[in-house]
């Protein structure tokens, strides 16, 4: 009743309308529990602001998972007769920029990640933030272990399936880590070329938010222990 329409950011409107699409092809495959993980990321898109006709879409999908509170949301925004009676939502695909969501991506997370780190080691005004992007073969494994997952959680199929001969003994410890916490997977894996130049143009962000010093560089050009811990969308991070 007390709605008020923003306009959504073009990452954001990328990203709704991505999850649209995915959305319904879990619905129309019985992929039930992949489509709930999916409702959720895209009400977390539209948070920060989103027009009518995003909530009218996000109700409609919501109506085959909670049909009661579908119903009652529905009315409560103005809309007749009901949400059941309303034509399934199309996804824009000339919105879909995977570009735009990887970058915006790319800094928030580290954002939020530096913002933790200062927390725990109780630093208030960092001299030196330094963020070290993951080595480039990782990127092509987390793609190739995303794909992997939408067939089985199995993690011995898992490791077997993304194994190569250079990594294999990073790989068997990664998979199980990440299978077992699957936040840690990025929701669009882009390449480190990618991932380094976003933080890059993101630097006088990160300049501004921390008053501090800011190095980015890749894993392979850092001599710190701490670079290995680098995977893609998570970057390693050290403050001085």
């Amino acid at each position: 009743r007390d709605y008020k329409e923003s306009k959504m950011s073009r990452s954001n409107e990328s990203r709704f309308n991505r999850l649209v699409k995915g959305y319904t092809e879990d619905i129309e495959n019985i992929r039930y529990n992949l489509a709930v993980i999916k409702l959720k990321e895209i009400f977390y898109s539209m948070e920060s602001g989103c027009t009518k006709k995003h909530l009218d879409v996000f109700l409609r999908l919501l109506s085959p998972i909670c049909p009661h509170i579908a119903e009652e949301f529905w009315e409560m925004i103005g809309n007749k007769p009901f949400v059941l009676q309303a034509s399934w939502p199309k996804s824009d695909e000339k919105k879909i920029d995977l570009a735009a969501e990887a970058e915006e991506a790319s800094v928030h997370a580290a954002i939020s990640d530096i913002k933790g780190i200062l927390k725990l080691v109780k630093i208030e005004k960092p001299n030196k933030v330094t963020i070290i992007v993951a080595e480039s073969w990782l990127y092509g494994f987390v793609k190739k272990l995303k794909s992997e997952l939408e067939k089985t959680y199995d993690v011995g199929s898992l490791i077997r399936s993304t194994m190569d001969q250079k990594h294999g003994g990073e790989i068997a410890k990664l998979v199980p880590r990440l299978v077992k916490d699957r936040s840690k997977i990025p929701d669009i894996v882009s390449s480190q070329e990618e991932e380094f130049n976003a933080l890059k143009k993101g630097k006088a962000l990160f300049e501004k938010e921390f008053a501090a010093v800011i190095e980015i560089v890749k894993a392979e050009d850092s001599k710190d222990v701490k670079a290995k811990n680098a995977i893609p969308g998570k970057p390693a991070i050290i403050i001085e």
